[in-house]
């Protein structure tokens, strides 16, 4: 008897519930010969991913004999591959467990076994996310913000009216990168309705391509909005005025959308410097760390080698105290994304909080921005 596999990508949603979470056999006789031919149904995911720790690392394998590694593995939800690294893993990236999007190289992609999370993409409603189980063939609905509750997050709070398109309903219009990715929407300054939850609510924001801004200050005299946790509702305008995002904010926000990169920009007066500073993608989800920093879920102080000037910044060597970004110690977690973000041992901050000087790197400052992706 021998032994064949076929992958089926992404084929037609309408299947029998037996396809899925299991590799399927069946036997056939060949020039009389009885042959096995096992198959398992994947799905791509919208955007490559990595994941720390993957149950499964293998180098000289082709994306085929990594789906096949993680078919042989019960444990496996995840697969990502370049072509010759394979990577298993037992999270879901479509549910954002602890998972980065990879974005270093064309020549990756991700793929999840199909189960109800990916052939309903709205099974769990308002902004929820759908976590697969493999082992138990099962699933749960995380991050079900108030006022829903239930095993759907559908419960407790008013339906979704039925004028809500299919695209919001499955994600495509919740931020400005699924907008990007959909939409193409443009890499310049635009105003775009996103539908974060995933359903009627939404929110306006500017968007940069697929970065959205959730700090915006100028040296004037107009009064700054701070955000919180609260501040995160249906109706929000983020086009309009002064306004800058507690860490509560973007963590709120981080369970709607979810992003894994975080842009701080700010310019000198005067036609002066501009400068502009990214965590990059390195290895072991230490972007994914770092963002979450900022966000208030852990502790981890990013390390300033993790960073990335973006071009067309000038002349600042980074040079902070203890060689990492922001000071734990003396800033407050809601205050993380905006106070003293960076301390160099010259004394130059980039720092916009209001019980301290502003800086740009200097004392002379024109606007501050904050942007996702």
């Amino acid at each position: 008897m021998y032994s064949y596999f076929i992958l089926l990508f992404n084929l037609p949603t309408l299947i029998i519930s037996k396809l899925l979470w299991v590799a399927e056999n069946r036997t056939v006789l060949t020039n009389n010969k009885l042959i096995t031919i096992q198959s398992m149904r994947f799905k791509k995911t919208p955007f490559p991913y990595y994941g720390k720790n993957p149950l499964i690392s293998k180098s000289g394998k082709s994306k085929r004999q990594c789906a096949e590694i993680c078919m042989d593995d019960e444990q496996c939800i995840s697969w990502s591959s370049d072509g010759d690294l394979c990577l298993c893993y037992s999270i879901s990236f479509l549910a954002g467990q602890q998972a980065t999007t990879n974005t270093f190289s064309d020549e990756w992609s991700s793929f999840e076994v199909m189960n109800p999370c990916t052939e309903n993409l709205n099974l769990c409603e308002h902004g929820s996310t759908c976590a697969p189980d493999r082992l138990n063939k099962t699933y749960e609905c995380l991050l079900c913000l108030a006022p829903y509750t239930g095993l759907h997050c559908n419960e407790t709070g008013p339906p979704t009216p039925p004028t809500v398109s299919q695209d919001i309903l499955d994600g495509k219009n919740s931020s400005c990168r699924t907008l990007k990715k959909y939409y193409d929407i443009s890499v310049h300054k635009t105003i775009q309705t996103i539908y974060p939850w995933r359903d009627q609510r939404n929110i306006t924001v500017v968007c940069h391509g697929d970065r959205m801004t959730v700090t915006k200050i100028t040296n004037s005299n107009s009064e700054i909005r701070d955000l919180s946790d609260i501040d995160l509702v249906d109706g929000l305008d983020l086009t309009n005025g002064l306004f800058r995002a507690k860490a509560s904010f973007l963590n709120n926000l981080q369970k709607l959308i979810y992003f894994d990169k975080i842009y701080f920009r700010c310019s000198q007066t005067n036609g002066g410097a501009t400068y502009s500073f990214v965590n990059r993608i390195v290895n072991d989800l230490v972007n994914y760390r770092q963002a979450k920093y900022f966000t208030g879920d852990n502790y981890w102080k990013p390390v300033v080698t993790h960073w990335a000037w973006v071009p067309n910044s000038l002349g600042y060597t980074w040079d902070p105290e203890d060689g990492k970004l922001s000071t734990r110690s003396s800033v407050l977690k809601e205050d993380r994304p905006f106070k003293n973000v960076v301390i160099g041992n010259d004394g130059k901050h980039f720092t916009f909080s209001d019980d301290q000087p502003k800086q740009c790197f200097g004392n002379v400052w024109d606007w501050f921005k904050i942007e996702v992706v």
